[in-house]
């Protein structure tokens, strides 16, 4: 399965919206931590289901559909722009000089591009596979402790109620991502309770 296919559409959709945000601050190679870069998506987008229950912690994730446009057409890669709050640069993964990636964002005639990203992100969606594949439930929470490990920092304490639907949700075969944004989205304020109490408890059904 390449990289394309592995897109939900949740990562397409607001990969999208994602997309026009960078394009708008690539001329003066103005950058944007993961946070500012959601919480502009969604005042620009409220009526925007994907963008509505977006979450920071997923939105490296969601600039995959950007990364592989830039990268397929040899474009400069505009997600560079994003970064860490705490560090305010790139994370390690990245790969490349961020500096320079930015300088290339900057001098790069994006007017140019036209309507290829549009074309691109119609491409995307014929890609995404119809019958998504079913998870079984020990492996449900495997998945479910693991991204919640690794993000367990930047996780909202909401994230910790609905355990029963994070699991279910992954095992219908949802990327672990778009069902901790749907658990965070559906939670009203008065149920939070500590994140440290964890999103699944092995056993749980």
């Amino acid at each position: 399965m390449t990289l394309e296919q592995k897109l939900t559409t949740a990562d397409i959709e607001i990969g999208r919206i994602y997309y026009g945000i960078l394009i708008d601050r690539a001329r003066s190679g103005r950058m944007l931590t993961y946070g500012d870069l959601v919480a502009a998506a969604k005042a620009a987008h409220p009526d925007n289901e994907f963008v509505q229950r977006a979450i920071a912690v997923s939105a490296g994730r969601r600039l995959e559909a950007v990364r592989v446009f830039t990268n397929q057409r040899g474009y400069p890669d505009i997600t560079s722009l994003v970064v860490n709050a705490s560090t305010g640069e790139v994370g390690s993964a990245f790969g490349t000089d961020p500096v320079a990636r930015r300088a290339e964002i900057a001098a790069f005639d994006w007017s140019s591009v036209g309507g290829q990203f549009g074309d691109f992100i119609i491409h995307l969606r014929a890609e995404v596979p119809v019958k998504r594949r079913k998870v079984k439930p020990d492996a449900a929470i495997r998945l479910i402790w693991e991204f919640y490990d690794a993000h367990r920092a930047t996780l909202p304490p909401s994230l910790a109620i609905d355990r029963v639907r994070l699991q279910h949700m992954v095992m219908d075969g949802h990327a672990v991502a778009d069902a901790f944004e749907v658990v965070a989205a559906a939670v009203p304020k008065e149920a939070e309770r500590p994140a440290e109490q964890g999103p699944v408890r092995a056993g749980t059904r």
